[in-house]
């Protein structure tokens, strides 16, 4: 096959996913790359293609990776971003969210770009920029998000460090992140992915788990514990088990965290995919009971089975969100 070659049908689509190396667009169309990396034209971004928002190209060992945006409006505007800060002898790479969508072969919803140029020396490069975060380092420039290297204090709250500290390097910034699929940058120029934490590993293996020490990461931000069953119901991974286990024990945590953040992250799983399985998931951790009550209740209440032969009032609410499309 054409290494230019396009198909514009899902089945084709589909088709191409288990293929020795495949490039997957974000659109319905798919460029398919030739078995060997080597033979692919450089820059991908030079591919005429302008229907193209993605491309990921995924070597089937799974060690390798390599990946170019082809221009989307934001990833365009994240893109410049960093080209200016490395122009002016900082480190730039996007990070976070954005990266592990890109690997997924999915259009990130926002992009963020992490720095070792201080807050102060971002706003002088965008004089646009807002500080949304300023005790954290993170200047809003143009929607994207630009928040310097930085390590953690002390967590007093269960939300937020009461210092942080900046950092010279991606990877002490990527040690204080919640999760290893979060916790990857990514060279939006070279396609180059730097892994600190055992990321890619965890989104080949569809594994959420916390970086570092897992106790830890909860007793720092409580509203992580919510933020892993969202991840894992909206990917359907499984979460690794010293994560899980640190989960169950620190579940109580979660009612010291404002109801609004805890609506969001609920409204968040029934929204996002695998409503189902993410109120399974929040019940098997105790979570559920702590957020929901009146739903942890439903277990065991009986339904006339003339009527609901499914069983009880809780089998019959998970059927239900098995069947939820987005509201």
């Amino acid at each position: 096959m054409e290494a230019r070659s396009l198909r514009t049908t899902e089945a084709a689509r589909q088709k191409l996913i288990n293929a020795s190396a495949t490039v997957v667009a974000t659109t319905t169309r798919v460029v398919v790359a030739p078995e060997n990396e080597e033979a692919l034209p450089a820059p991908l971004v030079d591919w005429p293609s302008a229907d193209i928002v993605t491309i990921r190209l995924l070597s089937r060992e799974g060690r390798s990776f390599r990946y170019s945006t082809l221009m989307s409006e934001a990833s365009a505007r994240a893109r410049v971003m960093v080209e200016k800060l490395r122009a002016h002898g900082y480190q730039a790479l996007l990070v976070g969210g954005c990266v592990r969508d890109l690997l997924l072969g999915r259009e990130p919803k926002d992009y963020d770009v992490a720095t070792d140029a201080r807050p102060e020396e971002v706003r002088t490069l965008f004089p646009q920029g807002e500080p949304v975060g300023a005790h954290f380092g993170v200047v809003l420039v143009d929607g994207v998000e630009v928040a310097t290297f930085r390590s953690d204090g002390a967590y007093l709250d269960g939300r937020r460090p009461e210092q942080v500290v900046y950092e010279k390097s991606a990877e002490a910034d990527a040690k204080r992140r919640d999760f290893t699929i979060n916790g990857l940058f990514l060279d939006p120029v070279t396609g180059e992915v730097f892994d600190f934490v055992g990321g890619r590993e965890d989104l080949q293996a569809g594994r959420i788990r916390a970086i570092g020490d897992p106790d830890e990461r909860f007793r720092e931000d409580h509203l992580r514990l919510l933020r892993a069953i969202r991840f894992a119901a909206r990917f359907e991974y499984e979460i690794e088990s010293a994560t899980w286990s640190a989960m169950a024990r620190q579940a109580a945590r979660i009612v010291g965290i404002a109801a609004e953040r805890v609506r969001d992250e609920l409204d968040r799983i029934l929204r996002e995919g695998g409503a189902r399985r993410g109120f399974e998931l929040l019940e098997e951790s105790g979570l559920l009971v702590q957020v929901l009550p009146e739903v942890s209740a439903m277990k065991g209440v009986a339904q006339p089975p003339e009527h609901h032969p499914e069983g009880d009032v809780w089998t019959h609410t998970r059927l239900m969100l098995e069947g939820l499309r987005q509201p």
